[in-house]
């Protein structure tokens, strides 16, 4: 093994270089020590879709600056991979082993210089519907036709537009996860993408394990759904459902299944695309409308802290703070 062997016998210049890959293994070895399984699995995927492809094969000691530069520069030209700048973070970690093992002494990613896309600065824009339109996207779903399908999806999409829960949280949920006394949901696990989709044990971060307390009316339509659910499930054998929300075989749902309904119902009611994040947006916009506090809003989502909330959320926060003002000089009158 390439890390035990220059531990014990250090590495000599007459030895073969290891290729970029190589290096690589070593330091996933140790990155995977101090980052949770979902990150872990990300990272994988892009050196094994963007990184490996370009640099895997060729001995360390021979890429250079000139070779880093024209791959980040190809990188940079690609629409698609918004990410690059990671890519080279990434490649500067692996270069910082190779240096620290004695293999290389130089670090070729130091003096590239990271292309910047003209609209890098531009402000994106938040995507989230406003009361009407989440009214009218439920609406749409409460004209389906297939009352299966009328019953799960309305209350998935309801649970996902009031809670403000993540996707990934509401597919993870067990009904064990609900307390239908408190009107209580216990956020603790969440559906992840690796190689595969999985059920992660891990939060995204520690303030994601939390409890929200959910509106009369979603605690209904889930009390209607849970019925409906064991009715269903129980036609191919089986007596309790695994999850809130389950395929035929009763696994957890992935979110690419979500995404098929929401643009059928998005197409249907002729609404924009949000995506299904969106929906935590909208849940943010309604918590505003309502006058809850940053606070109030950063602990509903699971923010690590109120800066999250802030960043993403400024112009609905500066919209309340103007509306407030309204309301000042309408009370004042003079």
């Amino acid at each position: 093994m390439l890390e035990l062997s220059v531990k014990e016998n250090g590495f000599s210049s007459s030895q073969k270089a290891p290729t970029f890959k190589e290096v690589s293994d070593i330091w996933f070895a140790h990155y995977k020590k101090s980052v949770t399984e979902s990150t872990l699995s990300r990272t994988r995927i892009l050196f094994d879709k963007h990184i490996l492809p370009k640099f895997g094969s060729i001995k360390i000691d021979k890429i250079d600056t000139m070779n880093c530069q024209k791959i980040i520069n190809e990188w940079h030209e690609k629409s698609t991979y918004k990410n690059y700048p990671l890519f080279m973070n990434y490649i500067d970690k692996v270069f910082k082993l190779s240096i620290n093992m004695g293999i290389t002494n130089q670090n070729p990613t130091t003096n590239v210089l990271i292309p910047v896309r003209k609209n890098s600065n531009t402000e994106k824009k938040l995507k989230f519907y406003t009361k009407d339109q989440l009214q009218n996207f439920l609406a749409t779903i409460e004209n389906e036709q297939n009352p299966y399908f009328k019953i799960r999806d309305y209350t998935l999409f309801r649970l996902l537009a009031f809670s403000g829960c993540r996707i990934g949280e509401i597919l993870a949920l067990t009904w064990s996860d609900l307390d239908f006394n408190t009107n209580t949901l216990s956020i603790h696990r969440t559906v992840t993408k690796g190689q595969d989709y999985y059920i992660s044990e891990t939060p995204k971060t520690k303030k994601s394990n939390r409890q929200i307390v959910l509106d009369q009316k979603t605690i209904k339509q889930l009390n209607k759904w849970k019925l409906s659910q064991k009715q269903f499930l129980f036609k191919f054998g089986f007596s309790q459902p695994a999850f809130i929300f389950t395929t035929e075989k009763n696994n957890f749902t992935i979110n690419q299944a979500v995404t098929e309904r929401y643009k059928v119902y998005q197409n249907r009611a002729k609404l924009p695309d949000i995506g299904l994040h969106g929906f935590r947006h909208t849940h943010a916009s309604m918590l505003y409308n309502a006058k809850a506090t940053d606070k109030e809003v950063a602990e509903r989502l699971g923010h690590s802290n109120i800066k999250t909330t802030l960043n993403i959320y400024t112009h609905l926060s500066d919209d309340q703070k103007e509306g407030t003002t309204e309301k000042l000089i309408k009370y004042i009158e003079f």
